[in-house]
């Protein structure tokens, strides 16, 4: 009779901690990035009641009187759960494995909530205010992997200005261009491509930036002579007089001859007066080279105007432009968000776009033994295995 009680009294007890589990399931049904557990039984060992040798008889078998059942463990389900979109730009969700990092008490804790927020200081934190683990960034913008640190974001950070060290010509200049035959026409004692009449000249145009980030505008002009069926004038102008000219009394314009292959790619380019440069270090003159120095110190701050690199003589119809420059002015924080990296990305009012850092994340051997810490979170354990910290991907 004691027997069979405890036994019943076995059942009621495993079973009052599977509703336990489920009660508990339950209550966290809206709980963020909660997983679910479940209860497994196994029974009590066995009382051996008769054997081999006990009834007489050599050939039958053992009789086992069961003592009950009790809970062999409570896992949880680590399954990848549904997502709930938000307008929340700090929400963030891991699909797949992984654990977000936080810091506690010296300690890195894990969870999968992603619900964070930026503290007053601009910190990364969880909603519980653990600051959030991840990577900085180097001199050059770039994510520093070196160590681990908290997550920051700046709103009153802003964008350096860089000035235009290159600025690129690319498209078609047409090769049905009407020739015109080089002359002079404003009596100043140059032939360059601003001579031409508008049928045989094209003109393109950019802004371009300084060290201070104000912009200046920068005409490029190029005219196809009768001197040879490929052959053509190019000149390049600052109307704000701000660049300069290596060459004497040519204060921000500089001009020369281009020529083409058959096949349409660039052949030569030379500089009537200014200076030409090796931009690529192929051996072969790319284009002009304009200083940003009035004083056009060596070394200083330059800008190349590369013509040879996209530049091509086709039929058809003039496409050439100025494809790209690398200046741009001073911005301010317009707004961040997370990429799919994990990669605090800052935008700026010029265009540009920065890191702040990137999240790190952790994953274990054995999900199973972390140590459940309340508020989400989860601690490295001698069962669960060293927590290794890496990033997204």
């Amino acid at each position: 009779m004691i027997r069979s009680l405890r036994t019943g009294v076995s059942g009621l007890l495993s079973h009052q901690n599977r509703l336990d589990v489920v009660s508990n399931n339950i209550t966290n049904a809206n709980t963020v990035a909660f997983k679910r557990s479940r209860t497994a039984f196994s029974e009590m060992l066995a009382q051996e009641l008769t054997g081999v040798g006990r009834s007489g008889s050599e050939n039958s078998n053992a009789a086992f009187i069961g003592n009950g059942v009790a809970v062999s463990s409570i896992d949880k389900n680590w399954q990848q759960g549904s997502y709930e979109f938000t307008d929340i730009r700090t929400d963030l969700a891991l699909n797949g494995d992984g654990f977000f990092l936080a810091e506690k008490d010296g300690r890195n804790v894990l969870t999968r909530a992603g619900n964070f927020t930026f503290n007053d200081d601009g910190q990364l934190v969880t909603a519980g205010g653990l600051a959030l683990q991840g990577y900085g960034v180097d001199a050059n913008g770039d994510i520093d992997t070196s160590q681990t640190q908290g997550i920051t974001l700046d709103l009153a950070a802003r964008d350096e200005p860089q000035f235009t060290n290159i600025a690129e010509v690319a498209g078609n200049l047409s090769s049905d261009t009407p020739q015109w035959t080089p002359a002079d026409t404003d009596a100043d004692g140059l032939t360059t491509a601003l001579d031409a009449p508008a049928s045989s000249r094209n003109t393109v145009s950019t802004a371009i930036y300084d060290e201070q980030g104000q912009a200046h505008n920068l005409l490029i002009t190029v005219a196809k002579t009768d001197t040879g069926p490929n052959d053509w004038l190019w000149s390049v102008e600052d109307p704000d007089g701000v660049l300069v000219d290596p060459a004497p009394g040519t204060n921000g314009v500089a001009h020369g001859d281009l020529t083409f292959n058959v096949d349409g790619s660039v052949n030569t380019l030379t500089a009537t007066e200014g200076a030409v440069g090796d931009f690529d270090g192929d051996g072969t003159d790319d284009g002009p080279q304009l200083s940003w120095d009035p004083n056009f110190v060596t070394g200083g701050p330059t800008v190349d105007i590369d013509f040879r690199q996209n530049l091509t003589q086709y039929g058809g119809s003039t496409t050439a432009l100025v494809r790209d420059q690398n200046g741009y002015a001073a911005g301010e924080l317009s707004s961040y968000r997370f990429d799919k990296q994990g990669r605090l990305v800052m935008s700026f009012t010029n265009g540009q776009k920065r890191y702040a850092g990137q999240l790190a994340l952790g994953t274990v051997n054995n999900p199973q033994g972390l140590e459940q810490m309340g508020d989400n979170l989860y601690g490295e354990t001698l069962l669960s295995g060293t927590l290794n910290i890496g990033r997204s991907g």
